[in-house]
């Protein structure tokens, strides 16, 4: 892992002599696991829906990597990427929380608090950009607003 001057957050490549080969990976979540493991949570830089889940077990001194694509977890990075050409869906509960959301950064926390799933799936899926609490729609958000608009893209 390194940290580039214009991030100071750790990145690593992806690496896989393929089209991900110029890809990186940026920590955007660290989990405390106390005395059992820590966790850190890498998500792509050019694929935000792409992320890398590495654990760290402290009792047996191994760790496990897993794949991710909109949140849901696929047993090697080769089949993560073949999940990435399949447009994520919105659920009707997200539609419902991206009808609120805008391109002018607002805090959220005490509604991403109160009704986390939905907010984490928007997340998870690149339909918003969530920094610190702000929360702003991505191109992608908006796209997949008008897509449900029009009768279709939206699963209950």
């Amino acid at each position: 892992m390194t940290t580039t001057p214009s991030s100071p957050t750790p990145t690593s490549p992806v690496d896989d002599g393929g089209p991900a080969k110029n890809w990186t990976l940026r920590e955007d979540a660290h989990y405390n696991g106390g005395k059992t493991f820590f966790a850190y949570l890498m998500r792509c830089v050019q694929q935000p829906r792409l992320s890398r889940y590495d654990r760290y077990d402290k009792a047996t001194k191994t760790s496990t990597s897993t794949w991710r694509v909109d949140g849901i977890d696929f047993p090697n990075f080769n089949a993560a990427i073949i999940a990435l050409n399949i447009e994520p869906e919105l659920t009707a509960e997200e539609r419902l929380v991206l009808e609120t959301v805008t391109s002018k950064p607002s805090d959220r926390r005490k509604e991403m608090i109160a009704n986390y799933e939905p907010w984490h799936g928007l997340r998870e899926k690149a339909f918003i950009l969530w920094e610190k609490g702000r929360v702003t729609i991505t191109d992608a958000g908006r796209a997949a607003l008008l897509t449900a608009r029009k009768g279709g893209g939206e699963r209950v």
